[in-house]
Protein backbone atom coordinates (compact mmCIF):
# COMPACT_ATOMS: atom_id res chain seq x y z
CA UNK A 1 0.00 0.00 0.00
CA UNK A 2 2.96 2.24 0.58
CA UNK A 3 4.65 1.85 -2.51
CA UNK A 4 0.86 2.25 -4.42
CA UNK A 5 1.01 5.98 -2.18
CA UNK A 6 4.10 6.57 -3.62
CA UNK A 7 3.78 5.81 -7.08
CA UNK A 8 0.36 7.85 -7.15
CA UNK A 9 0.90 10.82 -5.16
CA UNK A 10 3.01 12.37 -7.98
CA UNK A 11 0.84 11.50 -10.52
CA UNK A 12 -2.08 13.06 -8.24
CA UNK A 13 -0.74 16.22 -8.62
CA UNK A 14 -0.98 16.47 -12.42
CA UNK A 15 -5.00 15.21 -12.64
CA UNK A 16 -5.20 17.46 -10.02
CA UNK A 17 -4.37 20.46 -11.43
CA UNK A 18 -5.95 19.78 -14.66
CA UNK A 19 -9.39 18.95 -12.85
CA UNK A 20 -8.34 22.36 -11.62
CA UNK A 21 -7.92 24.24 -14.59
CA UNK A 22 -11.24 22.67 -16.07
CA UNK A 23 -13.44 23.95 -13.31
CA UNK A 24 -12.12 27.21 -13.51
CA UNK A 25 -12.72 27.23 -17.04
CA UNK A 26 -16.02 25.68 -16.92
CA UNK A 27 -17.20 28.25 -13.95
CA UNK A 28 -15.31 31.16 -16.38
CA UNK A 29 -17.31 30.37 -19.61
CA UNK A 30 -20.41 29.79 -17.86
CA UNK A 31 -20.50 33.48 -15.89
CA UNK A 32 -18.31 35.32 -19.02
CA UNK A 33 -21.43 36.66 -21.02
CA UNK A 34 -22.59 39.98 -19.97
CA UNK A 35 -26.14 40.63 -21.52
CA UNK A 36 -27.02 44.09 -20.59
CA UNK A 37 -29.21 47.41 -22.99
CA UNK A 38 -27.08 49.70 -24.87
CA UNK A 39 -27.84 52.19 -26.49
CA UNK A 40 -28.41 52.51 -30.58
CA UNK A 41 -25.50 54.02 -30.98
CA UNK A 42 -23.34 51.49 -29.03
CA UNK A 43 -23.82 49.19 -32.18
CA UNK A 44 -21.23 48.85 -34.50
CA UNK A 45 -20.94 50.92 -37.47
CA UNK A 46 -21.70 48.00 -39.89
CA UNK A 47 -25.00 47.15 -37.81
CA UNK A 48 -26.35 50.70 -37.53
CA UNK A 49 -25.84 51.15 -41.50
CA UNK A 50 -27.48 47.66 -41.84
CA UNK A 51 -30.68 49.13 -39.62
CA UNK A 52 -30.53 52.35 -41.78
CA UNK A 53 -30.92 51.06 -45.20
CA UNK A 54 -33.49 48.12 -44.53
CA UNK A 55 -35.10 48.90 -41.40
CA UNK A 56 -35.52 52.70 -41.44
CA UNK A 57 -38.90 53.17 -41.43
CA UNK A 58 -38.88 50.77 -37.78
CA UNK A 59 -38.96 51.87 -34.46
CA UNK A 60 -36.11 50.43 -32.23
CA UNK A 61 -37.12 48.97 -28.90
CA UNK A 62 -34.19 47.21 -27.72
CA UNK A 63 -30.64 47.16 -28.21
CA UNK A 64 -29.03 44.16 -26.47
CA UNK A 65 -25.55 43.45 -26.24
CA UNK A 66 -24.32 39.98 -25.41
CA UNK A 67 -20.72 39.69 -24.44
CA UNK A 68 -17.90 36.92 -24.10
CA UNK A 69 -14.82 35.99 -24.45
CA UNK A 70 -15.51 35.13 -28.23
CA UNK A 71 -16.33 39.19 -28.64
CA UNK A 72 -20.43 39.22 -28.01
CA UNK A 73 -23.31 39.55 -30.38
CA UNK A 74 -25.90 41.93 -30.67
CA UNK A 75 -29.93 41.70 -30.60
CA UNK A 76 -32.21 44.66 -31.79
CA UNK A 77 -36.16 44.31 -31.42
CA UNK A 78 -38.10 46.91 -33.24
CA UNK A 79 -41.35 47.60 -32.27
CA UNK A 80 -43.69 45.70 -34.31
CA UNK A 81 -41.75 42.93 -33.22
CA UNK A 82 -39.13 42.44 -35.79
CA UNK A 83 -35.70 41.70 -34.63
CA UNK A 84 -32.25 41.28 -35.92
CA UNK A 85 -29.07 39.32 -34.23
CA UNK A 86 -25.62 40.77 -35.11
CA UNK A 87 -22.29 39.03 -34.58
CA UNK A 88 -19.57 40.75 -32.83
CA UNK A 89 -18.08 42.23 -36.23
CA UNK A 90 -21.96 44.04 -37.22
CA UNK A 91 -22.34 41.18 -39.81
CA UNK A 92 -26.13 39.74 -39.43
CA UNK A 93 -26.89 36.49 -38.96
CA UNK A 94 -30.66 36.37 -38.18
CA UNK A 95 -33.86 38.56 -39.48
CA UNK A 96 -37.25 37.35 -38.09
CA UNK A 97 -40.11 39.59 -39.35
CA UNK A 98 -43.14 37.37 -38.49
CA UNK A 99 -45.65 40.02 -38.94
CA UNK A 100 -44.13 40.93 -42.29
CA UNK A 101 -41.82 39.89 -44.18
CA UNK A 102 -37.79 39.83 -44.58
CA UNK A 103 -36.59 42.91 -46.84
CA UNK A 104 -36.03 41.19 -50.31
CA UNK A 105 -32.59 42.82 -50.19
CA UNK A 106 -31.10 40.86 -48.10
CA UNK A 107 -32.14 37.32 -49.74
CA UNK A 108 -29.79 35.91 -51.81
CA UNK A 109 -31.46 35.93 -55.61
CA UNK A 110 -31.01 32.45 -56.33
CA UNK A 111 -32.86 32.26 -52.66
CA UNK A 112 -35.78 34.48 -53.72
CA UNK A 113 -36.41 32.76 -57.23
CA UNK A 114 -36.41 29.67 -55.51
CA UNK A 115 -39.43 30.48 -52.86
CA UNK A 116 -40.89 32.75 -55.46
CA UNK A 117 -41.08 29.40 -57.99
CA UNK A 118 -41.73 27.04 -55.08
CA UNK A 119 -43.82 28.69 -52.72
CA UNK A 120 -45.60 31.43 -54.66
CA UNK A 121 -47.98 32.30 -52.14
CA UNK A 122 -45.57 32.23 -49.15
CA UNK A 123 -43.25 34.71 -47.95
CA UNK A 124 -39.73 34.97 -46.10
CA UNK A 125 -40.57 35.81 -42.85
CA UNK A 126 -36.83 34.94 -41.47
CA UNK A 127 -33.65 34.31 -42.33
CA UNK A 128 -30.65 32.82 -40.76
CA UNK A 129 -27.13 32.69 -41.96
CA UNK A 130 -24.13 30.64 -40.81
CA UNK A 131 -20.83 29.66 -42.37
CA UNK A 132 -22.74 26.45 -43.98
CA UNK A 133 -25.47 28.84 -45.41
CA UNK A 134 -28.72 29.86 -45.30
CA UNK A 135 -32.33 28.92 -43.49
CA UNK A 136 -35.38 30.32 -44.10
CA UNK A 137 -38.69 30.20 -42.78
CA UNK A 138 -41.92 31.05 -44.70
CA UNK A 139 -45.54 32.56 -43.98
CA UNK A 140 -46.88 28.98 -43.74
CA UNK A 141 -44.36 27.32 -41.47
CA UNK A 142 -42.22 25.85 -43.70
CA UNK A 143 -38.43 26.26 -43.35
CA UNK A 144 -35.73 25.66 -46.05
CA UNK A 145 -32.17 25.11 -45.98
CA UNK A 146 -29.57 26.33 -48.81
CA UNK A 147 -25.74 26.42 -48.93
CA UNK A 148 -23.60 29.36 -49.44
CA UNK A 149 -24.60 29.17 -53.13
CA UNK A 150 -28.07 29.98 -52.68
CA UNK A 151 -28.35 25.77 -53.95
CA UNK A 152 -31.26 24.55 -51.97
CA UNK A 153 -30.22 21.93 -50.01
CA UNK A 154 -33.70 20.65 -47.56
CA UNK A 155 -36.85 21.13 -46.56
CA UNK A 156 -38.55 20.92 -43.16
CA UNK A 157 -42.04 21.08 -42.40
Amino acid sequence: FKTFLLIMLPLSKPILATAALFAAFVSATAFAGDDRTISFDKLPEKAQQFIKQHFGDKVVSSVRQDTDWLGGDYDVRFVDGAEISFRHNGEWDDVECKDSQVPAAIVPEKIASYVTEKYPDSRIVEIDRDLRGYEIELSNDVKLKFDRKGEFTSIDK
